[in-house]
C-alpha cells in the first residue's frame, strides 16, 4: 500500500495497519494530520511540519529530555535530514526529520525491545520507500 502525506509518498506491506488522525492545535488555529503504521509491538508514525527544519531535531529532543544529543545526517532517495535514536532493549525509539520544499516529514519509529529481524526488515523498508515522486518508490537510501 501507498501513503501519500503531502507531498511526500511511503509504501508500506498490505498486512500492516494504517491509522490516519486529525489533530486539532487551538492555540495555534491549525490542524495537522498524523499518520500510524503499526506492525505488531512497534509502530511508525508520522506527521508534517512547515516551520521547523530537520536541524530543530537536537534542540527539540533536548526540550523533551533535558539531554544533548548527537545527530546524524541522513539522504533517502535524494531527501536529506536528520536522524537520532537507535534500537535499544529496554525501548526502540529513532527519529528522521527529513525535508525537500517547504514541508518537513517527521518520522518516528518506536516500540519495546529489539524488532524481530522480518520486523525490522519490514520497517526499515517503509523508511526507506520515502521520496516525493511516487514513480521513484523502491530506491533506497541511507535510512
Amino acid at each position: 500500500m501507498n501513503l501519500q502525506a503531502g507531498h511526500y509518498f511511503l509504501e508500506f506491506p498490505d498486512n500492516l495497519k494504517l491509522e490516519k488522525e486529525e489533530v486539532n492545535f487551538e492555540a495555534i488555529q491549525r490542524t495537522s494530520s498524523h499518520w500510524t503504521i503499526e506492525d505488531g509491538d512497534f509502530s511508525i508514525r508520522i506527521h508534517l511540519e512547515e516551520k521547523m527544519n530537520p536541524s530543530d531535531l537536537g534542540e527539540f529532543i533536548l526540550s523533551c529530555t533535558k539531554q544533548r544529543v548527537s545527530l546524524s545526517d541522513v539522504c533517502i532517495n535524494g531527501i536529506e535530514g536528520k536522524k537520532y535514536g537507535e534500537y535499544s532493549v529496554g525501548r526502540s525509539w529513532i527519529d528522521w526529520w527529513m525535508k525537500e520544499g517547504d514541508q518537513m516529514i517527521c518520522i518516528n519509529l518506536q516500540g519495546d525491545g529489539f524488532p524481530s529481524d522480518d520486523q525490522k526488515n519490514r520497517l526499515e523498508g517503509v523508511i526507506k520507500s520515502l521520496t516525493t515522486n511516487r514513480s521513484e518508490q523502491g530506491v533506497v537510501g541511507n535510512a
